[in-house]
């Protein structure tokens, strides 16, 4: 069997004047076992991590360079000392539900929080708790009222309807407030949140089961956090065959994934993986999809599989591989629902 692969890597022509969002994560943990906080606090812009608090250090601060340099001293305190008024909060809340539940043992209490500014202009807002990774109240801003999911929520939905003061509040932060930061966190950032990091690409393959191989195209060192991959045969896109790995975090602020597709024996198929990202608008790259030996326009490359590990090379890019460790402030250690994800689990076409 002859199977080639061709890896075409192209710049997609686009900027960031799309969506911007500003995301407060908490999570409150019941019983939470040795050197796990029992609760967390995390700020993102976009899909930057920009404060971070928690019940071991009790203090909120900044987890970008541009927030410490920008915001005075006296905000780190002031919000310390809202969050561990959070932390209580959390605290109680947490066990009153497992009361009504009729729970014992480890369980959370998330609560997530923010607001979207979008390339029309128009903004978005959201408000939302989950128990145990799942959603247990929603708020509706323009109706001033809460989607509650079960009895126990119903409970809650009532005695928090009761409170019109607190619930224009909320509007009003989501709508105002949360925006106002928003815009002000992007001028802060402005450099690091508009860059462009374009990915280093590696392909291989690898007996996965007896007699099965599978082909992986692996993209990371890239940001922003938005890509499009996927594996073509002879010319054609394999949706339907493919796996995906999620976007995750490198812990160095950028980002990292995979795409893969199992090889068919019974043929010879030129397989090629096509990766898309965004990158600076002066740059309009394409690519040709040829048989092995192929020629590729760009920044690409051609190999076939039988070379070891091939890499794309990117004139722009340093060579070196970066750490490919999880972000410890990303909250995927515990069940968190699909809800408290800040980057797509999904590889997809840039907005």
């Amino acid at each position: 069997m002859h199977v080639f692969v061709c890896l075409c890597v192209y710049a997609h022509m686009c900027t960031h004047t799309g969506t911007h969002s500003l995301r407060y994560f908490r999570l409150g943990i019941s019983d939470p076992g040795h050197g796990v906080p029992e609760f967390i606090s995390v700020g993102y812009v976009d899909s930057q991590p920009i404060t971070t608090y928690d019940s071991v250090t009790r203090q909120k601060e900044p987890r970008a360079r541009w927030m410490a340099e920008n915001l005075a001293p006296d905000h780190w305190e002031r919000y310390t000392q809202l969050l561990r008024g959070w932390q209580q909060t959390f605290k109680v809340e947490l066990k009153r539900l497992q009361r009504h539940y009729n729970h014992s043992g480890s369980h959370t209490y998330q609560r997530m929080i923010g607001c979207e500014l979008l390339e029309d202009g128009s903004t978005t807002g959201f408000l939302q708790y989950a128990y145990d990774g799942q959603d247990f109240l929603i708020f509706n801003k323009d109706s001033l009222s809460w989607l509650a999911v079960d009895n126990v929520a119903h409970t809650v939905k009532r005695a928090w309807e009761a409170n019109q003061h607190e619930l224009r509040y909320q509007k009003n932060w989501l709508e105002k407030e949360c925006i106002a930061w928003l815009k002000r966190f992007l001028e802060y950032g402005n450099d690091t949140l508009q860059r462009t990091e374009p990915p280093l690409v590696r392909v291989n393959r690898k007996e996965t089961f007896p007699g099965v191989t599978t082909l992986f195209c692996k993209a990371y060192s890239f940001y922003p956090p938005e890509i499009y991959m996927t594996w073509m045969k002879n010319g054609e896109e394999i949706v339907q065959e493919m796996d995906y790995g999620d976007i995750l975090p490198s812990g160095d602020g950028t980002y990292q994934t995979w795409a893969s597709v199992e090889l068919d024996p019974k043929s010879s198929n030129l397989y090629s993986c096509h990766v898309e990202i965004r990158n600076h608008p002066s740059r309009n790259e394409s690519c040709l999809w040829v048989h092995y030996p192929c020629h590729c326009a760009g920044w690409s490359w051609c190999s076939s599989l039988e070379k070891k590990a091939p890499r794309a090379k990117w004139s722009h890019v340093p060579s070196d591989t970066r750490s490919m460790i999880a972000d410890p402030s990303f909250p995927v250690l515990l069940p968190v629902g699909a809800m408290f994800s800040s980057v797509p689990h999904r590889l997809k076409r840039s907005a």
